[in-house]
């Protein structure tokens, strides 16, 4: 089996010899040990990869940890991208628990994700893709979970919208304790899955038959009360698994 190679991300791929981003230095250098003539991986987050190998840079001999250039060694690949997969639109938590959801989701590789605004959660966050501390969280779960492409981002989702937007996926789940069991489900769905996730508070009886009513179905992670984040985690696992996504 062929060994996986390191990955740097450079958005757009270089077409000739180009210096090491600094941010990634230290990855490179000091963490994975790497020496001139090894090979990595540099991938964009639009589907991109090209292979490369590290170089001497002659002006920075002096200095250390600053020696790497990266000059391209094969041919750029294009991995097609498809809108089957999973997608999230979830209630979004406060502070550094919502960096932690973006940066898993990213990991599991969820095609996107919708804030989600519901009677008992209006909070409405960031916008992930202006916040360089989030995509920095972004790119290295894409690293270490070697997915190419950035989860897309969209803008916040009222309930109402979100109903009316059934039709684009092929299954929609919503998480409540009133539901059925993952077991339960048919394992039929081979496209695209909308997993659903609440405030920690409930959806209210409202919401819930609106989202009957308009072919949600509604699946119970367990007795317990889980944080939104932990939710997410949860149902997207289950989703993976159950459905070969």
């Amino acid at each position: 089996m062929t060994p996986l190679l390191p990955r740097v991300f450079l958005n757009p791929l270089p077409d000739d010899t180009c210096p090491l981003p600094q941010d990634q230095i230290s990855y490179l250098n000091r963490v994975r040990r790497m020496q001139p003539g090894d090979r990595v991986e540099i991938f964009d987050g639009e589907g991109g990869t090209l292979p490369a190998v590290l170089k001497i840079n002659p002006s920075e001999l002096e200095r250390r940890h600053t020696w790497m250039l990266m000059k391209p060694d094969g041919e750029p690949q294009l991995h097609p991208r498809t809108s089957s997969g999973i997608h999230l639109a979830a209630t979004a938590p406060k502070g550094a628990r919502f960096d932690w959801m973006i940066e898993k989701i990213q990991e599991l590789g969820v095609v996107s994700f919708r804030p989600l605004v519901t009677e008992r959660a209006v909070r409405t966050p960031e916008k992930i893709q202006d916040n360089p501390r989030i995509k920095a969280k972004l790119v290295e779960a894409m690293r270490q979970s070697r997915q190419n492409y950035f989860v897309e981002t969209g803008d916040t989702i009222d309930w109402k919208k979100l109903l009316n937007e059934r039709k684009n996926y092929d299954l929609a789940l919503v998480m409540d304790s009133s539901g059925v069991s993952f077991q339960e489900i048919e394992k039929n769905a081979t496209g695209s899955i909308l997993l659903v996730i609440g405030p920690e508070g409930g959806l209210t009886s409202s919401e819930l038959d609106s989202a009957r009513g308009n072919d949600f179905q509604i699946v119970s992670l367990g007795s317990g009360l889980l944080r939104i984040e932990t939710a997410a985690l949860a149902a997207i696992a289950a989703a993976r698994v159950l459905f070969e996504h």
